[in-house]
């Protein structure tokens, strides 16, 4: 009987050790399980998109003026060119590529970060958009703020001159290519209308009002950058005293849209 009883107490506590275990096990997999559906939940409105984005882009401000070296060398000898610097203002709309990426962090709320590029634009974007549900079957209206670290510039022309122009930043010849480039960052916010048009895809447009803070231009002849603009430049070949470049500012503020289409991950 000792014996008997000896055997049931030692199979019952087998028993309880096993029943243990499992129930570890059980709750491990069920951790496991939940934060696997947890993160699926997280992500299951993740979404990358493309768009055609319109933006204003200002450029002002800039002079023509003759390059010359009539600082160092007499009239005979001058070397100049007339450089048509004014071709760096633009004013109005540029049209450029939005690739982009947004995730649901908490029902509703979402998280964006995109790219846009332009031939005399480029800017790295962040952002935040509230989704607002249900006002119509398939559409959802967005609206957020956005904060993007921008770029504009481009090519401002070329030197047209007969004689190498030899200045103390460096000696520029015909056909130097002049750049001009500016940074800064861009703030605006915006409401966005998406519309279902499959359960993986959807299209969208959007408007963003945006208000731009830019540096001042930098022009680079040949990449070089003059450190005394007005020591070579004038209003005729021989004189100098004018910096063309003193009143130039750069604006990307106004009205910008997107046309663009989104697929669920």
């Amino acid at each position: 009987m000792k014996k008997m009883i000896s055997t049931v107490a030692a199979l019952a506590l087998l028993s309880t050790s096993v029943i243990a275990e499992e129930m570890v096990i059980g709750e491990e997999e069920t951790t496991t399980s939940s934060s696997a559906s947890s993160a699926m939940t997280m992500n299951k409105n993740a979404k990358v998109y493309g768009a055609l984005k319109m933006l204003p882009v200002n450029v002002s401000g800039f002079q023509n003026a003759y390059l010359n070296d009539s600082k160092s060398y007499s009239d005979a000898s001058t070397g100049y060119g007339k450089v048509n610097y004014a071709d760096a203002n633009t004013e109005g709309y540029s049209v450029g590529l939005t690739l982009g990426y947004e995730t649901e962090i908490v029902e509703n709320s979402l998280v964006l970060a995109e790219l846009t590029y332009a031939s005399n634009y480029l800017d790295l974007t962040v952002g935040y958009n509230y989704a607002i549900k249900g006002l119509m079957d398939k559409l959802t209206l967005k609206v957020g703020p956005k904060l993007g670290y921008a770029m504009v510039g481009g090519e401002a022309g070329t030197v047209d001159s007969s004689l190498n122009i030899i200045t103390s930043d460096g000696t520029f010849r015909n056909g130097d290519v002049i750049n001009m480039s500016t940074s800064g960052v861009v703030l605006s916010a915006g409401v966005e209308a998406e519309y279902e048009v499959t359960p993986k895809l959807a299209a969208f447009v959007r408007a963003d009002l945006q208000f731009s803070m830019f540096g001042d231009p930098e022009v680079s002849i040949n990449d070089v950058v003059m450190s005394n603009p007005s020591d070579w430049h004038g209003t005729t070949p021989f004189t100098n005293g004018l910096d063309p470049f003193a009143g130039a500012e750069a604006s990307t503020t106004g009205l910008g849209l997107m046309f663009g289409v989104n697929y669920k991950l």
